[in-house]
Formats: C-alpha cells, structure tokens, sequence
C-alpha cells in the first residue's frame, strides 16, 4: 500500500469504529498496519484491548501497541503508559511509565508532552510547577484543546513563560518518584463507623481537579440510574445532574494516575474500579436518596464476576457557592463540598452483603454548580487492560 492508500484505509476504519463495525474496523487496520503504519497499528492495538472479550485478542493488542511505541510514534508511548498504569496486561511500574512517557514527549506538544506536563503541574513540589505550564503551551500552540482550556486557568504566575521551548531536563528517576508520589494518598479521617465513612482533604490538587472538569466538560450527558429490575440504564427524576464517563479508550495517562491516587485512598486495586464518572449539578440539581450497591439483575447485565461494588470514592471537583453537600441520612452525617476533597465509604456489611445504612444522598445545588468524580469499586477485577 502506498501512502495514499493507507490514509485512505486509515479513514475508512476510524469510519467503520464509529458505526460500531469493529470486526470490519479491524481487518482495515490490519492492512494498513502491516503496511507499515505507526498510527495503524496503534488504532489496531487500541481496538483489539479495548473491544475484544478474549484475553488472546487483547495480548496481540498489547503487542501492536508497542510495536508502534518502538517505531517512534508518540501516540502509541503515551498509550503504553497508560496500560502499564492499568497494572493489569502490565506490571504498575512507575519507571516503566516514565520511560515510555519522556519517549513519547520529545515530540513536543504531544499528548505525552501534555501527560508529563500535567504531571509537573500537579506535583507537590511547585519547582515544578512553572515548566509544567510551559509544556501546555507547547501542547497548546500545537492544537490540543484540552490544554487550551487548562493554561486558561493557571494562574499568571505559573502560565508566563515561553511556550515553544525544549523540555527542560527531567530523567526518568525523576520523572518516577513524581509518579509514585502520585499514586499515593495518606489516611483519611473515620467520620463512621458501620458503615465506614471517611473523608480525605486535598486527595486532589486545584490542577487535577481543573484538568478532570475540562476533560469531562466536552462530553457531558443527561444522567440515568439503573433498573433494578431490568439492569439497565433509565433516566429518572431521582437524578438530575450531567455527566461524562470515561471509556477506558479515552482515557490518557493522567486521568489514569488520579484514578490511582482515588484507589489509594480507596484502599482497592485499580483494576477493580468501574468507569471514572465526572458529574456535573446546575443549581436545584440532586441525587435524590439512594444506595450503590446494584441489584441482582443490575450486577448480572454487567460484569457479574467482578462481584458487587464494595466501596465508593467521590472527590469534590470545585468549590460550592451552597449546597450539594453528602448526606448519609441514617448516620445523621453531612459532608460539605469542598475542592479536592474525598468521601470513601462502604456499600457492602462486614459480611459481604448490601448495607442498607448506606443510604445517601446529593443534596441540591442551591447556588453556582457542583462537579464530582466518583469511582465505583468491586470485589474483583473489573478492567480488562
């Protein structure tokens, strides 16, 4: 195939993905892959992890990916990263995720660029912070409307700065301690007991809490609950914010590692961890009373063999002007919003089964908007890469 008939077999695949025609998706990308395309093969790699059912078909995704990452395409070491995060077709090694992250950023403005740029910013140790904004306007100038959106809200301090330049220095120890820094979250304060309720202050930095809205904010959609009865999603009155959730296809690395800092916190594998949902309340919006644990016919239309959903995080996303606080109305508890800050609590009793205590509620928006990230939590391996 000659460059032509590959952008052309390239498009035609991105074509038959978005009718949902995987299997003809696939054989597309096949052709243009083995022709010798980066990109090809990543896209090839991306659909066989994230819509095949088989652990084989996923294996060979895993290796076409990373054919692509070793041929040089950015892209494909920036989805490298992402899976080793996942910890499940990987090993969760921070210096692996390093490696294959620096690879793919000495294509300034890429999406590793904006992975590794991301990373700076929400460091603990604001040294970094300055470089950071630095490689969003890289990434920026280079038509990345994510970081577009996230240098619009940097503070001048932090967003002066030439944007075009080279990457300082950074290796990948260093690049790695930053990374295992955060992964990590330290105790939470116990606000119940049965069932157990904690709260965390500042899980999340103004930074991740800024870059998970404007991920999320393009893609926002009415919320539905799920049929107790039929195990499907329905929209009804009992909520009525937006939301985004994040197929694990759109998903780019720093998204990942604050999932992993949630889990930390959590206490639970990420692996175990649902979709990563980003909620959204318009004032007089609310989750009325209602427990997370899924009913049978719920948990058997959707991975029945990760079990139930032991455990909830939900990390406020912005400060509220009033309103939308947590209530656990049976443990006469209400938490109130506040940026970055988490709530983990139980779904499940001590002996496994559904703890009705764990009734709770988001209580209405009364003035500005609420946002919130929330992971559901299994028993069992949920993620399939």
């Amino acid at each position: 195939m000659n460059v032509a008939a590959i952008k052309h077999a390239i498009e035609t695949a991105e074509m038959l993905v978005a009718r949902g025609e995987i299997q003809a998706a696939l054989a597309t990308y096949h052709r243009a892959a083995s022709a010798g395309s980066s990109h090809a093969a990543l896209r090839l790699g991306q659909c066989l992890l994230h819509f095949s059912s088989q652990d084989a078909q996923r294996r060979e995704g895993l290796r076409w990916v990373s054919a692509a990452a070793e041929h040089g395409d950015p892209n494909a070491c920036h989805e490298m990263a992402a899976l080793s995060l996942g910890g499940v077709l990987l090993p969760s090694d921070s210096a692996t995720v390093a490696r294959h992250l620096l690879y793919g950023a000495q294509t300034l403005g890429s999406t590793a660029d904006r992975a590794v740029s991301a990373i700076l910013l929400d460091a603990a140790d604001q040294r970094w912070h300055a470089e950071g904004a630095i490689g969003l306007g890289r990434c920026a100038k280079a038509g990345d409307v994510l970081a577009v959106a996230l240098l619009a809200g940097l503070d001048s301090g932090e967003s002066n700065g030439e944007s075009n330049g080279a990457r300082k220095a950074i290796d990948v120890d260093t690049l790695a301690i930053l990374l295992e820094a955060a992964k990590t979250a330290a105790a939470g304060d116990l606000r119940s007991q049965t069932p157990q309720v904690k709260t965390k202050d500042a899980l999340l930095s103004a930074f991740a809490c800024a870059y998970l809205r404007a991920a999320a904010r393009p893609h926002l959609r009415p919320s539905h609950v799920i049929d107790p009865t039929r195990g499907e999603a329905m929209a009804a009155a009992l909520r009525t914010s937006s939301d985004c959730t994040f197929d694990p296809i759109q998903e780019d690395v720093f998204l990942r590692l604050m999932q992993s800092r949630m889990c930390a916190q959590a206490a639970v594998s990420p692996a175990c961890a649902e979709h990563l949902v980003v909620l959204r309340y318009l004032p007089g919006e609310e989750y009325r009373p209602h427990r997370d644990y899924l009913s049978a016919a719920a948990l058997s239309a959707n991975r029945p063999e990760a079990g139930q959903r032991m455990r909830t995080i939900c990390v406020y996303l912005n400060e509220v002007d009033a309103g939308g606080e947590t209530e656990f109305s049976l443990l006469n508890l209400r938490i109130e919003p506040r940026i970055g800050r988490a709530v983990v609590f139980d779904n499940l009793d001590q002996q496994g089964g559904p703890d009705a205590n764990s009734l709770h509620a988001g209580l209405p928006v009364i003035a500005g908007e609420k946002w919130l990230a929330t992971l559901w939590l299994r028993q069992h391996r949920y993620r399939y890469c």
